[in-house]
């Protein structure tokens, strides 16, 4: 299901900047009632994530797995999702990075 959602989104994107899609217009013609994870706990989910990467150096280093479980607010598993990526570089792994993610 969060696999469904995530492809979902991804391809909603428009092909130019100056193009909403659909779905940006229609946000304006709904109402909006935000309600507290007190008021009603039922209609709120938690995604915990977690990424591994090749090291510690933004820009340098790549991800290559991620993980995301969904819970209720009660922490009972809805749904979870596990992508690994193969890196472009995988000569930059740190050796510390390869120990802790088996790449």
């Amino acid at each position: 299901m969060l696999t469904v959602l995530l492809l979902l989104w991804l391809v909603s994107f428009p092909a130019a900047a100056d193009e909403a899609p659909p779905w940006v217009s229609a946000l304006d013609e709904i109402a909006f009632v935000v309600k507290t994870p007190a008021e009603s706990p039922e209609d709120w989910l938690m995604a915990h994530v977690d990424v591994e990467t090749t090291g510690l150096i933004p820009g340098y280093h790549e991800m290559i797995d991620i993980g995301v479980i969904v819970t209720d607010l009660s922490g009972d598993e809805q749904d979870r999702l596990f992508l690994r990526i193969m890196p472009e570089h995988p000569e930059r792994t740190q050796p510390g990075a390869a120990a802790v993610n088996v790449f």
